[in-house]
């Protein structure tokens, strides 16, 4: 995988491969790989309100009586 991954990132594909999936002990070993791994949201801070919004901050995920979250649904 180490040789794929090295491979993939010299060809200037417009992308890179995730340099945490090489083994610990590589040199290419991502430095920021070890540190702990949030795959949730826990806070709202870099988000962004639009002033339509700001009356509902505190609104739920999931409530119906909620327009913009109905057309949302009946998109999805």
């Amino acid at each position: 995988m180490d040789l794929l991954i090295d491979e993939v990132n010299k060809a200037d594909l417009g992308w890179t491969a995730d340099v945490c999936k090489y083994q610990k002990h590589h040199a290419n070993y991502g430095a920021h790989c070890d540190k702990e791994l949030m795959l949730a949201q826990t806070s709202d801070d870099n988000l962004q309100v639009s002033d339509d919004d700001k009356a509902l901050e505190t609104k739920k995920f999931g409530d119906k009586s909620d327009p913009k979250f109905v057309k949302a649904l009946e998109k999805a």
